[in-house]
């Protein structure tokens, strides 16, 4: 099974959170560091309790990517650990090819 680390402000009271829950993160990558990925799950989605029905459009959250980004890597606590995350693992899962 792999987990996609993505949407810090689906579990946070604030809409708008981009900092992921530590403590949630930590527990996940005690258990399986190698079978995590890292989504920015854009166009990010309104709250769910907002949803009206099909009829009703709503917008999409307004986050920073850059600190959406910058907070994840923060919070992963190494560069080696980032890597496995953002680049090897999803290497290994989509068997993307070598780059040059």
């Amino acid at each position: 099974m792999w987990t996609k680390l993505s949407a810090p402000y689906r579990n946070s009271e604030d809409p708008l959170d981009t900092q992921p829950n530590i403590a949630w993160l930590e527990a996940i990558l005690a258990v399986a560091p190698d079978r995590c990925v890292w989504g920015s799950d854009w166009p990010y989605t309104p709250p769910h309790l907002s949803h009206r029905g099909p009829d009703v459009a709503l917008a999409y959250r307004e986050l920073s990517y850059p600190a959406l980004v910058d907070d994840f890597l923060s919070a992963v606590g190494s560069p080696q650990c980032a890597e496995r995350i953002m680049r090897d693992n999803p290497k290994r899962l989509y068997d993307f090819p070598d780059m040059p």
